[in-house]
């Protein structure tokens, strides 16, 4: 076998190991361990080699060592899992509606839920809220980053219905299955970053992921009722 050949089968491999890791279809179980064990190796032999290592892979390492961390042990600092505090609407209004840009970046978030809660009939929609639209010492958030909480079945179509997702830019949100677990990597990640200030951020650059650090931010679940809007 030629370089150029060998060349080309080692490309293909980063490549492989380099979607696994950016999937947030993962999910951690037994069966994927030796796949799982590449994206592994692949990482801790960038930051043994002191090079550089880019936010997905700083997740998918914490999201490992979060399952196992006998087989997938590290030393660099993760984010904590935050504490999900149940609220009502009105209360959290109240608490974090504190000036007319949160109020109307809520209310964003409101309509949204409104018109689709009308069109698939839901009665009410549960939505884990954080990020800086938690953290009062942030004026203005730029964003209100939130999980909106379905079911299964629910997901798609609640998701992918119309464009209005993508011409909101005051909503950051994914959707997730109301009953998530941290072996989904979508939900680790996404639930992370709700409830951690991160000192480095992917779109930093340049950027040392492995000496980040984390300042925790709490996480609200608060029901939005249907054609019930509060402020």
């Amino acid at each position: 076998m030629d370089s150029t050949s060998t060349s080309k089968e080692v490309l293909a491999k980063v490549f492989k190991i380099e979607s696994l890791i950016r999937d947030f279809t993962n999910y951690y179980e037994e069966e994927k361990i030796n796949f799982f064990t590449e994206g592994y190796n692949f990482v801790i032999s960038k930051l043994s080699k002191e090079q550089e290592i880019e936010q997905s892979e700083y997740n998918f390492l914490s999201w490992l060592n979060f399952n196992d961390n006998v087989r997938f042990p590290v030393t660099i600092n993760k984010p904590s899992i935050p504490e999900i505090i149940e609220i009502p609407l009105d209360v959290f209004v109240q608490t974090f509606c504190t000036n007319a840009i949160r109020k109307n970046l809520l209310y964003q978030l409101q309509v949204f839920l409104r018109d689709r809660n009308k069109l698939f009939n839901c009665k009410y929609t549960d939505v884990l809220i954080g990020g800086s639209f938690t953290d009062l010492n942030e004026f203005p958030p730029n964003d209100i980053d939130c999980a909106i909480l379905l079911t299964k079945r629910d997901i798609h179509d609640f998701a992918t219905y119309g464009d209005r997702i993508s011409t909101v830019k005051e909503l950051d949100l994914r959707f997730l299955n109301e009953e998530y677990c941290y072996r989904d990597y979508l939900a680790y990640v996404w639930i992370i970053m709700l409830g951690n200030d991160a000192k480095i951020k992917g779109k930093n650059a340049p950027h040392s992921m492995k000496n980040n650090s984390f300042k925790k931010r709490k996480v609200f679940k608060v029901r939005f009722i249907l054609d019930k809007i509060v402020l």
